[in-house]
C-alpha cells in the first residue's frame, strides 16, 4: 500500500469518526428527509439494452448500488405485472394481525408486554402498516434501511417511526484496502449539503447503534451486492420489454398497413392488361398532385377518408395477423417466471378457469414466501421492543426481559378433519376446554337463556 492511499483511507478515517461523534444522538433525525438529488432518480426507458443492463450490474457488482436500485424502480413502475407480484406480498403483510408475546414468565416481562401493546396499537395509528410494507419492499433490492425516529411517548423514550431511506443512497462501495469492505453505508452522491456526501458516504454501523435497522435478506445467496429479487428477474423483464416494444410495432403494422402509392400515371381511365391494373390517362400527376399523394401516405391509418386526384392511385399490402404472435407468447413466458420467482408460482395471480385444485396447491405454496415475510417484519418489531425497553431501565428494570412480537396466521379451519381430531382426542380421554373449542369454530358461548340454534320456537301465548 502507498503512501498516498494510507494517508487517503487515515483523512476518510477521520471525517467518519468526527461525524460519528457529531450524530451519536438517537433522538435526532440524522438521514431523513433525503437530500434534493433523492429525487433526480435515472430515468433509462427505451433505451435499457441488454448491453447497458451488463454494465449497470457491474457497477452493481462494486457496491455502486444507485444506478441498480433506479433500474429497479423504473422497472417495477413499467411493468404491472411485476409490480402485482410485489405487491401481493406487501399487502399480504398489511392485513396480518400481530401479537405481542411476554419475554418469560415474570410479572415485570408480562407488564412490558402490556405496555408493548399499547404502544404497537399506537404504532398503527401512524403507519405500522406502511413500515411494514417497506421492510417487505426492501427484498426487491440488494439491501434496505429504516431510520428509526425516537421521541417521549406516554413519559418514556419510545420509537415513534420508521421512516424508509431511499435504497438507491444506499451503498456498499469502498476503498480498494478498507478493512470493512462490506459495510453499509449511505452516500448521497453530488449532494453537498448532505452529511452522506464524502467519497463512498458515511458507514451505518458509526452512528448510534438503535438510529438504523438494516433490512439484509437472503435471497439468491453470493455476495452482498448481488442480492435481492430484481437480481433474479432483471433479465426476464428486459426480454418482457422487448416482447411488448416488438409487440406494440406489430399491431402499429396491423392497425396501420403499408401502403403503396402510384402517381403520375394519367388519368381515369384504366385497362386491365395481363392480371395488372395500369392507366391510359393522357396527362401526368403534377407537382401538387404528388405532394397530395405523399400527405395522404403519411397520414394512412385504417380511419383515413381522402379525395386524390385521379391520376394517383393507392394500394394496401394486405396480410394475415398470427394467431398467437411470439411476442405474445415471450410476454407470457416472462410474466411466469417472474410470478415464480416472487411468489414461488403462478397460481396466485394467473387463474385458469376449471382448475380448482391447481389454484390451491399454488395457494398453499405462496404460503411459504408470505410466512417469511411475516416473520421478517415481527423481527424489526422485536427488535424495536428490545430497543424501548433498553432505554428506559428506570422502568422496566434492567434486567427485564423484552417481549417479541409474532404473526398471528387466521387461516380457515378445515371443519372434517378438526372434528376427526376432536373424536380421537375424546376416545383417548383428552380433556378439552369448550371455550377452546368454540374459538376455534368461531362460534360463541351461548348467553344464559339465549336460544340455541335447532332449538324449537315456543308460540307466543
Amino acid at each position: 500500500m502507498s503512501l498516498i492511499e494510507r494517508m487517503a483511507i487515515s483523512a476518510l478515517s477521520a471525517i467518519d469518526d468526527a461525524l460519528s461523534r457529531r450524530y451519536t444522538a438517537p433522538s435526532k433525525d440524522i438521514a431523513v428527509p433525503g437530500p434534493w438529488t433523492d429525487r433526480d432518480n435515472d430515468v433509462l426507458g427505451v433505451t435499457v439494452t441488454p448491453e447497458v443492463l451488463a454494465s449497470i450490474i457491474q457497477r452493481r457488482n462494486r457496491g455502486e448500488l444507485r444506478q441498480w436500485c433506479d433500474l429497479a424502480d423504473h422497472a417495477r413502475r413499467t411493468n404491472p405485472h411485476l409490480h402485482a407480484q410485489l405487491q401481493i406480498r406487501e399487502l399480504s403483510v398489511q392485513e396480518t394481525d400481530f401479537e405481542v408475546v411476554p419475554g418469560d414468565s415474570t410479572a415485570r416481562a408480562k407488564k412490558a408486554a402490556q405496555v408493548c401493546g399499547d404502544l404497537y396499537r399506537q404504532w398503527q395509528e401512524d403507519g405500522w402498516y406502511t413500515w411494514a410494507s417497506d421492510i417487505v419492499g426492501a427484498k426487491l433490492y440488494p439491501v434496505g434501511l429504516q431510520e428509526v425516529s425516537w421521541g417521549r411517548w406516554d413519559g418514556l423514550m419510545a420509537p415513534l417511526a420508521l421512516t424508509r431511506i431511499a435504497e438507491r443512497r444506499l451503498s456498499y462501495a469502498c476503498q480498494r484496502f478498507d478493512e470493512t469492505p462490506w459495510e453499509l453505508r449511505i452516500w448521497d452522491q453530488n449532494a453537498p449539503e448532505s452529511i452522506f456526501n464524502p467519497v463512498y458516504g458515511l458507514k451505518v454501523s458509526d452512528f448510534h447503534p438503535d438510529k438504523f435497522i438494516a433490512h439484509e435478506h437472503r435471497i439468491v445467496g453470493g455476495h452482498r451486492a448481488s442480492e435481492g429479487l430484481f437480481a433474479v428477474v432483471c433479465w426476464y423483464w428486459l426480454f418482457g420489454v422487448y416482447s411488448w416494444k416488438h409487440l406494440m410495432a406489430l399491431l402499429e403494422t396491423f392497425g396501420r398497413p403499408p401502403v403503396i402509392g402510384y402517381f403520375a400515371a394519367g388519368g381515369a381511365k384504366a385497362a386491365d392488361r395481363g392480371g395488372s391494373v395500369k392507366m391510359d390517362g393522357t396527362r401526368n400527376a403534377t407537382d401538387s398532385e404528388i405532394a397530395a399523394a405523399k400527405r395522404v401516405l403519411a397520414t394512412m391509418s385504417g380511419a383515413l377518408r381522402a379525395v386524390v386526384p385521379d391520376t394517383i392511385r393507392y394500394e394496401v399490402l394486405k396480410f394475415d395477423m398470427p394467431a398467437n404472435p411470439a411476442q405474445i407468447l415471450t410476454s407470457d413466458k416472462v410474466d411466469a417466471y417472474v410470478s415464480k420467482a416472487i411468489n414461488g408460482t403462478t397460481g396466485v395471480t394467473d387463474i385458469v378457469a376449471g382448475a380448482r385444485s391447481a389454484h390451491e396447491t399454488a395457494e398453499r405454496a405462496a404460503l411459504t414466501p408470505y410466512r417469511a415475510d411475516c416473520r421478517d417484519v415481527a423481527r424489526v418489531g422485536t427488535i424495536l421492543f428490545r430497543r424501548f425497553v433498553r432505554a428506559n431501565p428506570d422502568y422496566f428494570g434492567a434486567t427485564c426481559a423484552p417481549p417479541r412480537m409474532v404473526a398471528s396466521h387466521d387461516e380457515a379451519t378445515d371443519l372434517q378433519v378438526f372434528t376427526t381430531a376432536m373424536q380421537t382426542a375424546r376416545s383417548t380421554g383428552a380433556r378439552i376446554p369448550e371455550s377452546w373449542y368454540h374459538e376455534r369454530l368461531g362460534v360463541p358461548l351461548p348467553k344464559p337463556g339465549e336460544r340455541l340454534l335447532g332449538d324449537a320456537v315456543v308460540a307466543p301465548d
